[in-house]
């Protein structure tokens, strides 16, 4: 360990004593880290890290499949005949987005909202930070209630636990106050506030395609058995209501893969690749730095070694000099993009 702490106090005075070659080296290097400490962080955060719900493997999305369209959103109706006619899903819910206008003390609100179905919080694990979520019994009831996220329960009711249970006005309507939403969830896009909605079951609701359908599988159940369930329940659809969803299928995918997109996906791949090749190069342009500046330390190895330092004692040197540099700027590029 002394000679260690030797070999490292000198390394660093010689490249103390070069201050051109030493920022020139970090410099370079030092880009090529951050550049692929950046990316990676893109990379990990769509493609490798879990999604941040219960079992996010079990959760898909689910859409209309019209001729030439994967990805079409879906009618109220052909939702609730999904839900009634499945037998692979625990839990489905659809979800629409819209803007809710919440009266305050100060006046009138205009929020992010989200109108669900009761479901919605229980297909994603989701449980409130107080209060409770959405029950088919208020669903059968058609309750005018509502959640809160936590950013607005504190940002605008000033974390008051009074507000549960409270009466507010939301879109010209009274609803009742029934949970707090914690302030890390989102999906889709982030929502201020959820609404109930309840499906009606009127003929023009099968020619309006605005819901997006999420979906949990049961234990056990694949994708692949997902998607043959949903086809039969199409093939029904298509017989019973031929004017609306004859030639329409259903499509069932992977959560991740519906938020993400296979696009975004192959292009953070490339991006990645990208990055780390530039990484190999400023690696490469670093290794030739050093190998001219080796050539120009031959004397100083003679001296060395005629005073006795075996050809290990050397290469000990030149190693501890090198793990040096690296760590600096492994250093730099690492905490430069954040």
């Amino acid at each position: 360990m002394r000679t260690l702490v030797q070999d490292l106090r000198y390394g660093l005075r010689l490249l103390m004593r070069a201050p051109g070659f030493t920022l020139l080296a970090a410099g370079v290097l030092a880009l090529g880290i951050g550049a692929l400490a950046a990316v990676f962080s893109l990379v990990d955060a769509a493609l490798l890290r879990p999604l941040p719900f219960s079992n996010p493997g079990e959760l898909v999305m689910l859409w209309e499949k019209p001729p030439g369209n994967d990805h079409n959103r879906v009618s109220p109706l052909n939702f609730q005949d999904w839900h009634d006619q499945n037998h692979v899903f625990s839990h489905m819910a659809a979800v629409s987005g819209s803007f809710a206008t919440l009266q305050t003390k100060t006046g009138p609100e205009r929020l992010t909202g989200q109108a669900v179905t009761w479901e919605f919080f229980p297909v994603l694990g989701v449980n409130p930070l107080a209060g409770r979520a959405f029950t088919a019994q208020d669903e059968t009831k058609r309750a005018d209630v509502a959640l809160l996220s936590e950013t607005l329960w504190r940002n605008r009711f000033a974390a008051d636990p009074k507000v549960l249970g409270s009466t507010v006005t939301v879109n010209g309507k009274p609803s009742t106050i029934i949970g707090i939403v914690p302030a890390h969830f989102g999906i889709l896009w982030k929502a201020d506030l959820w609404t109930l909605f309840a499906v009606k079951r009127s003929p023009e609701q099968r020619h309006m395609h605005y819901m997006q359908i999420l979906g949990r599988l049961k234990p056990g159940v694949t994708l692949q058995q997902a998607q043959a369930d949903m086809d039969s329940i199409a093939g029904n659809l298509a017989r019973i209501e031929p004017n609306t969803n004859k030639d329409w299928g259903i499509n069932v995918e992977p959560l991740r893969v519906a938020l993400v997109g296979r696009d975004l996906r192959v292009t953070s791949l490339v991006l990645l690749g990208v990055v780390a090749f530039i990484l190999l190069m400023a690696c490469a342009n670093v290794a030739n730095l050093m190998l001219a500046r080796g050539a120009g330390r031959n004397r100083e190895m003679a001296v060395r070694a005629a005073l006795g330092a075996g050809s290990l004692r050397l290469t000990r040197q030149l190693i501890t000099e090198s793990v040096a540099l690296a760590c600096s700027e492994a250093s730099v590029g690492w905490f430069s993009p954040r």
